[in-house]
């Protein structure tokens, strides 16, 4: 009887167990246990505080110049995108690819893909460059940069 007693006591504590890991999983104690580690690898405070902490000065507009053409792209470093307009593409937010130097952003199959380096903005359409621009360095900093929000 007692072996019979202890295997029902095992039993129900491994789906307790089951149960508690497939709620927590889906985030349904995010609100009761706080402390614990989110399935998004923050918790519940971190979460909050790091979504409060939203940086003023994330977003830094710039304009390229390339002979008559210029192009005015709005960095937004928070989410690590950049946003621009152009005939070839209309307007885009682009995320962030992997470079070796410089920032480089794409969209998934890259067909589109911004990349700047050292002050010089380029813009390549189906692996084509359609914009290859620098900022005016002789140019008071305030007339390259439009709006730091």
């Amino acid at each position: 009887m007692q072996t019979t007693q202890k295997n029902i006591y095992i039993i129900i504590a491994i789906i307790l167990f089951v149960f508690f890991a497939v709620v927590w999983k889906n985030g349904s104690l995010n609100n009761y246990l706080p402390f614990f580690m989110t399935t998004d690898g923050w918790n519940k405070y971190e979460r909050e505080i790091n979504t409060q902490e939203q940086d003023e000065s994330s977003i830094v507009s710039v304009i390229y110049h390339s002979g008559q053409e210029s192009l005015a792209v709005n960095f937004n470093n928070s989410h690590n995108t950049v946003t621009f307009t152009h005939p070839k593409t209309g307007t885009i937010t682009l995320p962030q690819a992997i470079s070796a130097s410089g920032a480089r952003y794409a969209n998934a199959d890259e067909s589109i893909v911004f990349w700047e380096h050292q002050g010089e903005g380029s813009l390549s359409v189906s692996s084509i460059e359609v914009f290859k621009g620098t900022l005016n360095s002789n140019a008071p900093s305030d007339e390259n940069t439009i709006m730091v929000r």
